[in-house]
């Protein structure tokens, strides 16, 4: 199973657990405070998918997950937003993580920035957990409605590029990069 049929599925929080294991390599599911630590906790995610193939390490990290406050889990996943953004987010943490976790300059993140608040596809989130959560030390909490994307996030991270084109130059991005 691909990481696009996952995100695609609705399921209850242990078919998630499962397919979170099925991610990591693993033959059992994660606990459930794995999970909610793994969407709840960026930093968390991005330490088990860099330690799946280090098993003493990856141990320790199921063994040990961050907690998560109560009012942050829920009984069911909706694939149509939260499934799908997580599946998102864990993609673009698998890519930040191939450039060494490092972040655009402040002119670079600052002309993204610009673009993205001129952007018609600006605006608030809708009331999903997966954006709360992201969202708690964010400093502009506006989300992409193309890609669902928290901008103030994105746009650090030299692995990300904008979905819309630009919209007087049909060969690039609204951030200036080559439309691939």
């Amino acid at each position: 199973m691909d990481l696009q049929t996952i995100a695609e599925m609705e399921g209850t929080v242990a078919e998630k657990c499962m397919e979170l294991a099925e991610i990591l390599e693993l033959t059992e599911p994660v606990s459930e405070e794995v999970l909610y630590a793994a969407i709840y906790d960026s930093n968390y995610a991005r330490n088990l998918l860099n330690c799946r193939k280090q098993p003493v390490f990856l141990q320790h990290l199921l063994a040990n997950p961050p907690a998560v406050p109560a009012e942050k889990k829920v009984e069911k996943l909706d694939a149509s937003s939260q499934v799908a953004l997580v599946q998102k987010m864990g993609e673009a943490l698998w890519n930040w993580g191939k450039v060494g976790f490092t972040r655009v300059d402040d002119e670079t993140n600052q002309k993204r920035l610009a673009a993205c608040m001129s952007c018609p596809n600006l605006s608030d989130p809708p009331e999903a957990l997966i954006y709360k959560m992201a969202a708690v030390a964010a400093s502009n909490k506006q989300i992409c409605t193309e890609c669902g994307c928290l901008i103030s996030r994105k746009t650090r991270l030299p692995s990300e590029s904008c979905p819309s084109p630009h919209p007087t130059e049909p060969d690039v991005t609204r951030w200036g990069d080559p439309i691939h």
